[in-house]
């Protein structure tokens, strides 16, 4: 599952950027995550806030375990 989870990180973060460059210099970007898994019939959350600090957020994406 892991792998599945590095992937889709390195996915969002190829679209984020795609969008950044295609954008530059017009509208603000902002990007957040929002992540959930269950656990023993419970669902446990991770929530970032919108941020216009793309690599702040990648930063924190990829810090951000699935074993957590």
């Amino acid at each position: 599952m892991s792998g599945r989870i590095h992937a889709a990180k390195e996915k969002i973060w190829a679209f984020a950027n795609t969008i950044a460059k295609k954008v530059e210099g017009c509208p603000t970007i902002r990007i957040g995550l929002v992540g959930y898994r269950n656990r023993n019939d419970q669902y446990m959350t991770f929530q970032m806030p919108l941020s216009i600090d793309l690599d702040s957020v990648y930063t924190i994406a990829r810090a951000t375990c699935c074993h957590q």
